[in-house]
């Protein structure tokens, strides 16, 4: 027995002798390769495969990129089985393309809009309708989760078309230094233009110290501005429409009726006309506000601010300007709520978002990513530089308290129904057409000369049809 077991160790192990010439290689289990039956981890997970889906995007800036990568990259780790897909674009520079590819059937699956544009991009059918969305999901309660207003401000004709990444509402800017200086004490909520203008006029001097309430005021020497009108200067500037409309609305009026069919009796009515003629005469008549030429020739209203020599900004900066002014030496200034006007407190608000391309072929996963951009997920992140819809985040970060970023939250209660959002071609008729133009030559020299009830009487009816030719 023993021989025939030592023959057996003796045959085994010559059997696991190496030929000659051969390296021996030893075959772990780790190093086996896979049966070919073993299933793809991503097939398991996504049977239906991965679906892409394509995401317009204004972002441009080296911090906006960082920030949507990071948002991107959450929900992809949250959604393994859609994969996003950039096609950048600078938001107003690109409208053009976005019509062309909305009506061309080749725009991204998520569309990148400004809220002067909803109008125009839904009528030119890319904007779906987001209701049967939102009523099919019970997790999802706009009411309960945004601002009202700025909720609003993504509808058209009532219609929900696109959710709210960031926005601004306006308040005016305050040289504080300027004002203790003076012996003025800070403006608060409630505020009228009267007090506006009477502030304006004590904190305008001439280069001998006389504020614009004296006899001796010199108008040709102004080395201090009380306030500016809303217009920032520069090469190819036109005057912010939607600035003024923060002061229209205030006046009770506004450019367009509420069916959205004509401009005659409104961009022209007696309130208007009081609106036009207050902001007209804080250059001509009070000179308490800077020319067209003289802001042009100083680089813009921001410069003047940062130099001390404009103690209000005007009704038309959001908040914007934080960083650029703290790191001003010896600038000391703050953020008040927009003043009251005839018709009460009333503002305007600056919009930017995304909606559903109607023709997207991937409708639900869209929704997911539309939802995950424009709720805390992605809020959480675009929220650490801009103001957010999510009231909820706004009160977790302290913003609605914050003597800064508060005032501007504070502003959505007051934001009134926006004239862009009521036409498709109001933007391009009104607020970039010759009404912006005749609106920038009222703060130029020579604009106190302008027969406004005549001259809006004539725009009014050239913007009614350039309405209708758009229709």
């Amino acid at each position: 027995m023993l021989f025939w077991g030592l023959l057996i160790l003796i045959l085994v192990a010559c059997t696991r002798t190496p030929i000659i010439g051969q390296e021996t290689v030893l075959v772990t289990p780790s190093e086996s390769p896979p049966p070919s039956n073993t299933p793809d981890p991503i097939q398991e997970i996504c049977p239906d495969g991965v679906v892409e889906i394509s995401m317009d995007d204004w972002s441009n800036t080296d911090e906006a990129l960082e920030a949507r990568a990071e948002i991107i990259t959450a929900f992809n780790l949250a959604h393994p089985c859609i994969e996003v897909l950039f096609a950048d674009q600078l938001s107003f520079g690109a409208d053009a393309l976005r019509l062309e590819q909305i009506r061309s059937g080749t725009a991204s699956d998520l569309i990148a809009v400004e809220s002067v544009y909803i109008p125009i991009y839904t009528e030119s059918g890319g904007l779906a309708d987001l209701t049967p969305f939102i009523e099919a999901d019970p997790n999802f309660d706009p009411e309960k989760i945004y601002f009202e207003s700025v909720w609003k401000a993504g509808h058209y004709q009532g219609v929900p078309r696109a959710i709210n990444k960031d926005f601004s509402t306006s308040a005016i800017y305050i040289n504080t230094g300027l004002f203790e200086e003076a012996g003025i004490p800070l403006p608060e909520e409630g505020w009228t233009y009267d007090e506006y203008l009477e502030i304006a006029l004590a904190l305008t001097l001439d280069e001998n110290g006389n504020n614009a309430n004296s006899p001796d005021f010199d108008s040709d020497n102004i080395v201090q501005y009380g306030t500016a009108v809303p217009y920032w200067g520069g090469e190819g500037s036109v005057a912010w429409f939607r600035g003024f409309e923060n002061i229209l609305y205030s006046f009770d009026a506004h450019a367009i009726d509420s069916e959205a069919t004509t401009t005659i009796g409104y961009l022209n009515s007696q309130n208007a006309l009081q609106a036009w003629e207050f902001t007209r005469d804080l250059v001509h008549k009070y000179h308490v506000a800077p020319s067209a030429e003289v802001i042009d020739a100083v680089g813009g209203n921001d410069t003047l601010f940062k130099e001390g020599k404009l103690a209000i900004s005007g009704h038309y900066w959001g908040p914007w300007y934080q960083e650029a002014f703290n790191i001003v030496p010896g600038l000391k200034w703050t953020v008040v709520p927009l003043s009251t006007g005839p018709g009460g407190h009333k503002g305007v608000i600056m919009w930017m978002g995304w909606g559903i391309n109607q023709e997207t072929e991937h409708p639900e996963e869209a929704w997911e990513l539309l939802k995950w951009l424009t709720t805390e997920q992605g809020q959480r992140v675009y929220s650490r530089r801009a103001l957010t819809q999510v009231k909820s985040l706004a009160v977790e970060l302290q913003r609605i308290n914050d003597p800064f970023w508060g005032v501007f939250l504070a502003e959505t209660e007051y934001v009134d129904s926006l004239d862009d959002a009521m036409h498709p071609g109001f933007f391009p008729c009104v607020s970039e057409g010759e009404a912006a133009e005749f609106l920038l030559n009222t703060w130029k020299e020579d604009g106190e000369k302008f027969d406004l009830q005549l001259e809006l009487a004539q725009i009014a009816q050239k913007a009614d049809q350039c309405l209708s030719d758009i229709e």
